[in-house]
């Protein structure tokens, strides 16, 4: 039986929550490039980047948070309850870089590389002769690798008056370590993901006081995992010098329905899901090339996957 110990939150909290980033969209009147902006002919930008993500916790396939999982097993004088919570970690290291082909085409390259952990407490309570015993076991699984090579094209095809619309496709390769994402009896813990493909248009505001942007993107995913939508809006402020601050909200939608999804399991890679996460990031120009930037996001909502509070930090250059 599932124990949900923390609430998720509501349709009308979620609402609340859109409308919000909505109006700070809205409201946020960049010369900074965000979402739809290409690099301009023969400059490359280069930003290396760490995020931590961490979670006690998941949403299952109602979106219903779990932390909790508790077992019973056997009745009367043999009865024992386990108890099962968790605590999930990854650390996210990588390079990102933007390279401009042409004024209105831009070649994006991305490598993640990641290290993953997640600790398992069980904890049983065995009633006997009507005493009750209390053992703790824990269970510990990691996983270093490469995430995937990701590669890409950006390109403008309109810029006036501020607004710009852009079509983006990227290919992303996994390292081929494991085959197929569950019940492959070499990993107990995870996977190598698949190929993907994605693709999009994107559109930007400038103005005098910062910037607004939104995506809209679909991702094909191979082997067993399943295809899903994502949006996306920024919204930027630069009235400060050589400073930005940032607000984001991730949409990401699974295409396949939940009635029939695979349960979720904190060992494994899940196979579907869907999820909101808000998130913001402040940077700031230490030279006309050198940068450095903070952001930190949380998600709102999940549905079959982790709950993930993330912080990161990263900095590069523009040349």
């Amino acid at each position: 039986m599932i124990v949900s110990i923390a609430p998720s939150l509501s349709p009308q909290r979620l609402t609340t929550w859109f409308l919000l980033l909505l109006a700070l969209v809205l409201a946020a009147p960049s010369t900074l490039l965000g979402l739809a902006w290409t690099r301009p002919a023969g400059e490359l930008y280069l930003r290396g980047y760490y995020v931590n993500s961490g979670a006690g916790s998941y949403g299952d396939a109602d979106g219903e948070n779990v932390a909790e999982l508790r077992t019973v097993l056997g009745d009367g004088d043999d009865r024992s309850t386990w108890f099962q919570s968790f605590e999930y970690d990854e650390n996210i290291g990588g390079l990102y870089a933007e390279y401009g082909l042409a004024d209105n085409l831009s070649l994006i390259a991305d490598l993640p590389f990641g290290s993953f952990t997640l600790k398992e407490t069980y904890q049983q309570l065995r009633e006997r002769d009507s005493v009750l015993y209390l053992v703790e076991v824990d269970s510990s699984f990691s996983l270093t690798s490469v995430i995937y090579y990701g590669l890409g094209l950006r390109y403008r095809f309109h810029e006036r008056d501020g607004v710009v619309g852009a079509l983006t496709a990227q290919i992303r390769l996994p390292p081929g370590f494991s085959d197929g994402i569950v019940d492959n009896p070499d990993y107990d813990f995870l996977s190598d993901g698949a190929v993907e493909i994605a693709g999009g248009v994107e559109l930007g505001l400038t103005t005098n006081y910062g910037w607004i942007g939104a995506a809209v993107r679909y991702n094909h995913r191979a082997e067993e995992l399943e295809d899903f939508a994502r949006i996306s809006l920024e919204t930027g402020l630069n009235t400060i010098p050589d400073s930005y601050l940032k607000f984001m909200i991730d949409i990401v939608q699974s295409l396949a329905s939940f009635d029939d999804a695979r349960e979720f399991s904190v060992r494994e890679s899940p196979l579907q899901s869907s999820y909101i996460a808000f998130g913001a990031s402040f940077g700031m120009f230490l030279s006309e090339t050198f940068f450095v930037d903070v952001n930190y996001s949380l998600n709102l909502s999940s549905t079959n996957t982790w709950r993930l509070t993330k912080f990161g930090a990263g900095g590069g250059f523009k040349l």
